[in-house]
């Protein structure tokens, strides 16, 4: 039977829901209560695994059309698959394989944030880096080159690749004291430092690559600059690897864990419960309105915390609550991340024949110039299956990431061309691909990396300044967080826990350079 009193309740099971519950139940004893609308745990984190003719997450099997509802609650859907995904799932094509429905990879693998936390947590995971990165010439599209260390960049003049490896090493070697006194975006800060348009092309290609934002005039500066100025301090880079995946089950394992956690501390998380409304009584946080098995129930507790994407807050938080200023800025003002990104799976391991590090990240830079896209169009190759196990025996995996503003996501002869361009690309570079390819998923998403504020302004803090025990966690919340995706999320679980109880686990749980801002 579920109780109706708890000491916090928290809606979404995202990474940074998931996180701040269990950190509260585990180290502060509080009664607590996680409530999930979907079927599965994760939020954006989620991931699948082949099995027979289904997919499973968590203990639950999808089927094609459940699969597609799951997706859609990370924001994302299939513009195209080969062969339809009915017959991917009839002929058991992604049977033995892992795959993330939307969060594809980690900053610094085992020396990430998530990995911090889950050690303090007594939960550790383990994540397999990816090593190297490669570039293809955007001038052919077809040379491919190891990036090596102090080597030159050749496809960009002698000028050129002086300049870019100056500027490089001034934001490696950059204070966060300094990078924390910039304003603007990356776009700004590059065109201040005039940046010639090969060292432009080359840092924006990295930039939003690694941002999954399309364009660095959206970049904030700050929640950029720091990743590769922390670099040296964790003692990885592009080349040596900076981004880690995990076996079977994926990311899943971290939320499963941390529910695992909660509940072993007396909590509960409820799968399939939607919120209704948050409850608020004279400007204070009183409780949560939700469905349970189909019937409404009211839980009172003191605290709420908000773990929903900040465009979907005002679904369960009436906007009467808060400044109109407030209201108006995330609704008319915030954007989504987009992406269209594939999976595919093959027969063979293809970066052999391009003599890469098959651990590599592959750049493409300025795969498509058209001036109706807002930035040049650059996708980002992988195969996770080279760095961790993924696959079937004997199978690899292909993995694509290109970055688009959520708006582009929507045209459908954009993300068409998209998709075109990476057929073109595969084919003219790897001539047996379409013998090679065992089936290709390819999705969409118009916040596949989360919603961003504009540019110039700061993230909404975790403690609500309006309504009296309301907070708020996830990658979009914390006035001194900076980062991306999962990294970004779990700082931001770390900081809402300080806010309620007082105290400062982010010292305990973090290395210096993975805290938040001054």
């Amino acid at each position: 039977m579920l109780a109706k009193n708890y000491d916090v309740a928290i809606i979404g099971a995202g990474i940074g829901g998931l996180g701040v519950g269990a950190i509260l139940a585990a180290k502060e004893h509080m009664k607590v209560l996680v409530v999930e609308k979907e079927s599965f745990l994760g939020g954006r984190a989620v991931s699948f695994s082949g099995r027979g003719n289904k997919v499973v997450s968590f203990d639950k099997e999808f089927n094609p059309q459940e699969f597609k509802k799951a997706l859609a609650s990370t924001y994302t859907w299939i513009a195209k698959s080969e062969p339809e995904l009915e017959a991917i799932f009839n002929k058991g094509l992604l049977d033995g394989y892992t795959f993330e429905g939307a969060c594809h990879l980690s900053f610094w693998g085992n020396q990430g944030r998530i990995s911090c936390l889950m050690n303090f947590l007594n939960k550790p995971i383990y994540m397999e880096t990816n090593q190297g990165f490669a570039v293809v010439n955007p001038n052919d599209h077809t040379t491919f080159y190891q990036i090596q260390p102090g080597s030159p960049y050749p496809w960009m003049s002698k000028e050129g690749t002086k300049e870019t490896k100056e500027l490089l090493r001034e934001m490696a070697t950059m204070s966060f004291e300094a990078i924390e006194k910039l304003g603007g975006s990356l776009g700004q800060w590059l065109k201040e430092k005039n940046a010639g348009p090969e060292a432009y092309d080359f840092i924006k290609l990295l930039a939003t690559s690694q941002m999954v934002l399309a364009d660095p005039d959206l970049i904030p500066v700050v929640d950029y600059m720091k990743l590769p100025a922390i670099g040296k301090d964790i003692g990885m880079n592009l080349i040596s690897g900076s981004a880690g995946a995990m076996g079977e089950p994926g990311f899943t394992d971290i939320a499963i864990k941390l529910a695992g956690l909660i509940k072993e501390n007396g909590g509960a998380v409820l799968k399939d419960t939607p919120v209704d409304q948050v409850n608020i009584e004279g400007g204070r946080a009183k409780g949560i309105l939700i469905r349970y098995k189909s019937a409404p129930e009211l839980i009172e507790a003191p605290i709420v915390i908000c773990n929903i994407p900040i465009r979907h807050i005002f679904k369960v938080l009436l906007e009467q609550h808060f400044p109109g200023d407030f209201v108006k800025e995330i609704k008319e003002r915030y954007w989504g991340a987009g992406m269209v990104a594939a999976l595919m799976g093959l027969k063979r391991n293809i970066f052999e024949d391009k003599k890469i590090n098959s651990r590599s990240f592959i750049f493409v830079p300025s795969v498509i110039r058209d001036k109706r896209f807002r930035a040049d169009v650059d996708f980002v190759i992988w195969s996770s299956s080279n760095f961790a196990h993924r696959t079937p025996a004997g199978q690899h995996t292909l993995e694509f990431v290109v970055p688009l503003v959520d708006k582009e996501t929507h045209e459908k002869y954009k993300v068409d061309m998209v998709i075109n361009e990476a057929w073109e690309f595969l084919r003219k570079n790897f001539p047996t691909i379409d013998e090679d390819t065992i089936f290709s998923i390819w999705t969409v998403s118009d916040e596949g990396y989360g919603n961003w504020r504009p540019v110039g302004s700061q993230r909404p803090d975790v403690k609500c300044p309006w309504v009296e025990g309301l907070y708020f966690v996830g990658d979009a919340y914390g006035r001194k967080l900076w980062g991306a995706g999962i990294d970004a999320a779990t700082l931001s679980a770390v900081l809402c826990v300080d806010s309620i109880t007082g105290k400062t686990y982010e010292k305990h749980i973090f290395p210096a350079y993975h805290r938040s801002s001054v």
